[in-house]
């Protein structure tokens, strides 16, 4: 897994290690500043990458596209 991302809404995430708690049965993998976070495994099954992103005091998920990955 990279350990950090850049989001196309500009988000900026590094990878969590650990035990995280679960969102929607999906593992919390990366944290993002104000909060916020990505929850479950990078989708790769495409030319471009997504992921389900989720706001911070939110229960709603929602599917953003990688711009960068850090290996």
């Amino acid at each position: 897994m990279p350990w950090a991302i850049e989001l196309a809404n500009g988000q900026r995430c590094s990878l969590f290690t650990g035990a995280m708690p679960p969102v929607a049965g999906m593992r919390i993998n990366y944290g993002c500043p104000g909060g916020f976070q990505v929850v479950g495994d990078i989708d790769r099954s495409q030319p471009v990458w997504r992921v389900f992103f989720q706001g911070e005091k939110s229960i709603a998920l929602e599917q953003v596209d990688v711009a960068v990955a850090w290996f």
